[in-house]
């Protein structure tokens, strides 16, 4: 018997960031008609001020548009349209090039691949209908998006700024988190990739600090290979 595959996602919101600026300051009116080093030094200020003011305008833009994106995936998936989540959350990811930016978007598009997958292929199981090609195609995505997302964390992982650095770390363990996840449910649709599947849960497991999660994901990892015992594609000993 073919079972429904159970799925639980959580959908991220977005900070937005933008260069420091403090209220423009007033010259000294008696220094700046006297004095012309005190003039021209207040000039280059004001030069320098207003493309600060230029660059947090075009940020600002940027993230009412992102973040219009992000409002309206999260609402699509919320109302499990998911085909239009993931269309606005790609949305958001090709109008932004911003790598933190990156990291929340690509974990959200691949969460309503994951969710579009699982639906498509119960929607199979309950209508007996062959539909376990088109879900993993989708699932397969959402892996993709995934490794995307861990691929930035290696590539700026040498960032010195206290902020990132922390930003990174949490988003490492969330990813390979979900990428657990992916994993078990495409190891679920398709058990030719249930091997692939428990080293992507023994990976996860390997660094996850929380210890009711720990445990699901160990039941998770039984269950796949006690599958794959029964297919005969495991050796009922095997421990990596």
């Amino acid at each position: 018997m073919t079972r429904y595959i159970l799925l639980l996602l959580f959908i991220l919101s977005l900070s937005t960031i933008c260069l420091t600026q403090t209220p423009k300051p007033t010259p000294d009116p008696e220094k700046y008609k006297n004095d012309p080093e005190y003039r021209q030094k207040w000039k280059e200020f004001e030069e320098k001020y207003a493309e600060v003011t230029a660059a947090n305008k075009k940020i600002e833009e940027l993230n009412k548009k992102v973040n219009a994106f992000l409002v309206a995936g999260v609402a699509a998936f919320n109302a499990k349209n998911y085909t239009l989540a993931v269309e606005k959350f790609d949305d958001a990811i090709k109008a932004d090039d911003f790598w933190p930016a990156h990291l929340t978007l690509l974990s959200n598009k691949s969460g309503a691949l994951q969710a579009l997958g699982v639906e498509i292929y119960n929607n199979g199981v309950r209508t007996k209908s062959p539909t376990a090609a088109e879900a993993i195609k989708y699932l397969k995505q959402a892996i993709e998006c995934l490794d995307q997302a861990f691929l930035i964390t290696v590539i700026h992982k040498d960032e010195t700024d206290p902020s990132w650095q922390q930003l990174i770390s949490e988003n490492r363990v969330k990813l390979i988190r979900a990428r657990s996840t992916a994993w078990r449910i495409y190891g679920t649709m398709d058990p030719s990739q249930i091997p692939a599947a428990i080293i992507a849960i023994e990976s996860y497991i390997a660094i996850e600090t929380d210890k009711d999660l720990k445990a699901a994901a160990l039941k998770d990892l039984e269950t796949l290979r006690s599958k794959a015992v029964r297919l005969g594609g495991l050796d009922p000993n095997y421990k990596n």
